[in-house]
């Protein structure tokens, strides 16, 4: 249930973003639904963590666990959400308390409050990181980023407390969930008395097949072929869904570490829109993502908005900002609805 969970969270906490920006939420209702979410958010997470700290020995990365695995049934008999799509929402969960964590500590002006509810807020960011860097999403830390990028260079929060929240949000996440990894192989080990077992690495850099790194997990291939489909139908292309009728193949007998090499998804905004609409759709499609380019970096550079506005206008410009670089690993709002609604409230 934990990845409906974060789904749920995530999408109550954009309609909050949405909702501030009308002024429809005080402060204090704020503070109490920042307090619910963040218990609720941990109830999910700790039975979680403690079942992967103690409970599965053979599991080192969050992705082998069943809450995550996308074949596994969980929650009402429906199958799990893939971890590329858990940890979209987990980044967009992140980018809006980073934020809003910012907005409270610079406006807050009484010391015991303020010190409580930054805890709290810093330890979720924490706990967040930590699930990240579990489900070895390469493209949500892509996106994490972005987010920790455009923080770090246009939010206007003392820099000092900026470093001091990249250390406790960013970096001892990544640090304690690497030292309970290995201290469950040294346990491994102990237990079979051998030093024949091999902790399996971090996925972040790449998948390694046959001590062969691919960095970008077979797209390079994919795209490749997308353009040979491409040079068939170059006007209209293949119609809604283009990469899965032109690249779709049957995969049996093809070797298991060749087999994410045949996929019949594009993994890139513009390769699926010339897939799907030739060169005709993708000129609309470059068009909206030329101005919406454009439009954001006149939102930074020109409206100051992360000098002069709430977190409410920082996170969606950060938000539109990491959707926007998706679509260069990922088909994005090309195809997907979500992101697509995203982009447009934001």
């Amino acid at each position: 249930a934990y990845s409906l969970s974060i789904s749920f969270v995530s999408t109550i906490l954009f309609f909050i973003l949405v909702g501030n920006e009308s002024k429809i939420f005080t402060k204090k209702l704020l503070y109490i639904l920042s307090f619910i979410i963040f218990a609720y958010t941990m109830s999910m997470l700790i039975p979680i963590f403690y079942d992967f700290t103690f409970n599965t020995p053979n599991t080192f990365y969050l992705y082998g666990q069943q809450s995550f695995i996308a074949e596994e049934f969980n929650f009402l008999g429906h199958t799990n959400q893939r971890v590329t799509g858990i940890a979209r929402m987990i980044v967009i969960l992140f980018c809006i308390l980073l934020f809003y964590g910012s907005d409270f500590i610079k406006n807050n002006k009484i010391i015991a409050s303020k010190s409580i509810y930054t805890s709290i807020i810093l330890l979720s960011l924490s706990f967040l990181t930590f699930s990240m860097w579990g489900l070895q999403s390469r493209g949500a830390f892509i996106s994490y980023g972005v987010v920790l990028l455009m923080f770090l260079t246009f939010d206007n929060l003392n820099w000092r407390l900026k470093i001091f929240t990249i250390i406790v949000i960013c970096i001892l996440p990544i640090f304690l969930f690497e030292k309970v990894s290995d201290a469950k192989f040294l346990k491994r080990i102990e237990k079979k008395q051998t030093t024949e077992d091999i902790r399996p690495k971090n996925r972040v850099a790449g998948l390694v097949i046959d001590n062969t790194q691919d960095v970008t997990t077979g797209r390079v291939a994919i795209w490749k072929r997308s353009i040979e489909k491409f040079e068939k139908k170059k006007i209209l292309g293949y119609g809604e869904s283009g990469d899965r009728r032109s690249l779709k193949r049957n995969k049996e007998g093809i070797s298991y570490k060749e087999k994410h090499l045949w996929d019949s998804n594009a993994s890139n905004a513009f390769i699926y829109s010339l897939l799907s609409g030739g060169v005709v759709g993708t000129l609309f499609f470059l068009m909206f993502a030329i101005l919406l380019g454009v439009y954001i970096l006149k939102l930074i550079f020109i409206k100051k908005i992360f000098t002069k506005y709430s977190f409410e206008y920082r996170a969606s410009v950060a938000i539109i900002s990491l959707l926007l670089v998706r679509t260069l690993y990922e088909n994005g709002f090309s195809q997907f609805g979500i992101d697509f609604l995203m982009v447009l409230v934001a």
